[in-house]
C-alpha cells in the first residue's frame, strides 16, 4: 500500500469513527424504525413473507435501545461522579 493510500484509508476510517457512541447509536435506531415502518407496510399488503425480517428487527431494535439505555446511565453515573470534584 502507498502511503497516500494509507492516508486516504486511515483519513475514511477517522471519518467513520464516532465522536459520540450516542449520537451513532441514535442514527442505527432510527434507521431501523424507518425500515421497519416500511416492512411493516408491505406485509400489510399482503406480502406476509417478510415476517421473519420484522421479527429480526425488532429483536435488534430492542437491543439497541437496551443498549442506548445502558450507555444513558454511564453518563448520568460519570457526570455524577465528576461533579464533586469540580466542586472541590
Amino acid at each position: 500500500m502507498s502511503p497516500g493510500q494509507a492516508a486516504r484509508a486511515a483519513a475514511i476510517k477517522t471519518a467513520r469513527s464516532p465522536k459520540n457512541p450516542l449520537t451513532s447509536l441514535q442514527s442505527r435506531i432510527d434507521r431501523i424504525h424507518r425500515a421497519r415502518t416500511l416492512i411493516a407496510k408491505k406485509i400489510k399488503d399482503g406480502e406476509l413473507w417478510l415476517l421473519p425480517l420484522l421479527k429480526r428487527f425488532n429483536d435488534e431494535l430492542a437491543t439497541l435501545e437496551e443498549t442506548q439505555g445502558l450507555l444513558l446511565q454511564a453518563v448520568e453515573i460519570a457526570n455524577n461522579d465528576a461533579a464533586p470534584h469540580r466542586a472541590a
